[in-house]
Parts: structure tokens; C-alpha cells; sequence
């Protein structure tokens, strides 16, 4: 299987590693963040790894930084016990969920979950709280770092994606390659020669990407 370098290389040539302080590995993997986000949940949990359990001893999941929460299920005291999908909400609508005499009260059938900020740390919280046998899953995709394109797989992400990530790589790094032309006043005609390339691949991403859109061209991410 190819890697991405020859990948990116068959696209727009091989000069994209010039670019000042190798940004290039920047610039792909905020294409794997941007493709990740517009990916539907559902390819995703395909691939995702072991979700965090949390339990009466653990009730949140304080390290959510550099992660894209796909699900997350709360068993109920049923029998048999079913897992319920809490929904997510602000943190406005998680403070009322814990009104008792309020009609969005959370309940072991309809729990929800919101990311709550207290001195500096975020954590998923979820109402109701889990207790015994009433544990909580959640399952996410961890943005990947890639140092090294000399690779042909990305962590997490479904080899279905890989090629929407290479048409983005290839859009930001040409981006990058107008915004220096433009400081350095270089070769218009060049320029412009970049600026078609950039209308060309960015078609060829969105009619990707439009293969895991729904009907209504909505991104099916968060």
C-alpha cells in the first residue's frame, strides 16, 4: 500500500516538504482533525478503541482533551439491563437536567452528559450519575499525531477516509504555498496555476466526503 508521501507526491509533487519548519505534518494532521469531525460517529466507532468505563467509583472522564466523544451509554437497573445513549447537552441544559421538578430532569432512561469546566479541568459528566450496575461507557476517536508520512495507516481512522484526508493535506499545503507566495510577491502566473489546483482538489474532497453526508448534505459529525 502506497504511503502518504508518495500519496501527497502524485498530487502535487514532492517540493510541499520546502515548507518552512516541515509545517507539511501540521498541515496534514489538521486534515485528519478536519476529515475526523466530518465523518459520521457511526464510521467511526468501526475503528474506535476500547471505550473509557466509568462507574460509581469513577463518575467522569477527565482526559476528553484530544478527543471526538462518538457515544455514550448508561446501563439501567433493567432486566436485562439495557444500555441507554445519553444525550449530550450545554451546560445551561445539564444544570436543569438536575431539577427534580423540572421537565428536562435526566433519568437512568434519558440520561444526558455535558462537558463541565471547574478550576482549569473539563471532565464528561453525566446525569444521572453512574452507580452500581448502572456503569457508563464512552467511546471516542483520539485525534491523531502523525511525525512521519512515510505511512499508509492513520490510528483510529478507517482506511474508507484515508483518501479524503490526502485531498485535504494537498489543499492546505497548497494554501500555504499561495499565502507565501503573496508575502514574497513571487510568479503571478504560477500563482494562479496553484489556485486552480487548489479548485480541482477541493471538489474531488467534497464529492468524498460526500459519501458519508446524509440525504440532506449534513455532516453527520458533531
Amino acid at each position: 500500500m502506497a504511503t502518504f508521501t508518495n500519496r501527497i507526491t502524485e498530487l502535487i509533487g514532492n517540493d510541499y516538504t520546502t515548507i518552512a519548519s516541515n509545517s507539511y505534518l501540521d498541515l496534514f494532521n489538521a486534515a485528519v482533525s478536519e476529515v475526523a469531525d466530518m465523518a459520521p460517529p457511526e464510521l467511526l466507532l468501526k475503528y474506535a478503541v476500547d471505550p473509557s468505563d466509568l462507574d460509581e467509583n469513577t463518575t467522569t472522564l477527565t482526559t476528553v482533551e484530544g478527543k471526538k466523544v462518538l457515544l455514550v451509554t448508561r446501563l439501567d437497573d433493567s432486566s436485562p439491563r439495557l444500555a441507554q445513549e445519553c444525550k449530550p447537552v450545554s451546560i445551561q441544559a445539564f444544570e436543569k437536567a438536575k431539577d427534580a421538578n423540572s421537565i428536562y430532569l435526566a433519568t437512568k432512561y434519558n440520561p444526558v452528559y455535558a462537558y463541565i469546566t471547574d478550576g482549569g479541568t473539563t471532565a464528561l459528566t453525566i446525569l444521572p450519575e453512574p452507580i452500581v450496575h448502572e456503569d457508563v461507557k464512552v467511546y471516542h476517536f483520539t485525534y491523531t499525531t502523525i511525525s512521519d508520512l512515510a505511512v499508509s495507516t492513520i490510528a483510529g481512522l478507517p482506511n474508507e477516509l484515508e483518501n479524503a484526508v490526502v485531498l485535504k493535506a494537498c489543499i492546505n499545503i497548497l494554501q500555504t504555498y499561495i499565502s507565501d507566495f503573496v508575502q514574497d510577491e513571487e510568479d503571478a502566473e504560477l500563482q494562479q496555476m496553484i489556485m486552480v489546483q487548489i479548485k480541482t482538489l477541493s471538489v474531488s474532497f467534497e464529492k468524498e466526503m460526500a459519501r458519508y453526508m446524509e440525504q440532506d448534505a449534513t455532516p453527520r459529525g458533531e
